[in-house]
């Protein structure tokens, strides 16, 4: 395999939405690794690295046991056990930004928001794999600004649209 391949992980328990994301990120993914629960999710990045993390905030933590929280549990066990550099998108029908703070306190690089549509998670896709490298003290300063940002909207009492 090339150096210039990409491999993504995607953490979706919907079916339609795994499969719209499949499709589309296909034509242009070299490899993509889908898994329905965090901890199969976790299993698979220990055992296999990737380029990108792409995950819905909802997600089952092991087979039948659905938290709202699973995403934030990946984000947080990612940063402490694996990896601190890794880019991991939040893909999510959250429009709250008070329920997108914790995401990136925890270490979330982005979001988009499902409503936004798949070319707008592809286009964000494409600008974390072709970034140039971010150290962990730069990765951690974007996501402070972004966390900032999302609070100023929460004071401000604006949704999100």
């Amino acid at each position: 395999m090339p150096d210039d391949r990409k491999r993504v992980l995607l953490l979706e328990d919907d079916a339609l939405q795994t499969t719209l994301f499949m499709s589309v990120a296909g034509e242009f993914l070299d490899d993509i690794v889908h898994f329905e629960d965090v901890e199969l999710a976790l299993e698979g990045l220990r055992a296999s690295p990737v380029d990108l993390c792409v995950i819905d905030l909802g997600v089952f933590i092991s087979s039948g046991n659905y938290s709202a929280e699973g995403g934030l549990s990946f984000i947080s066990r990612v940063r402490e056990e694996i990896s601190k550099s890794v880019p991991i998108i939040i893909a999510t029908a959250v429009t709250d930004p008070a329920a997108l703070i914790p995401a990136f306190e925890a270490g979330a690089d982005d979001y988009v928001m499902k409503t936004e549509g798949i070319s707008q998670l592809i286009d964000r896709m494409k600008v974390w794999l072709g970034r140039a490298f971010y150290t962990p003290d730069q990765l951690d300063l974007k996501r402070r600004t972004i966390k900032e940002l999302l609070e100023k909207l929460q004071d401000d009492n604006l949704v999100m649209i």
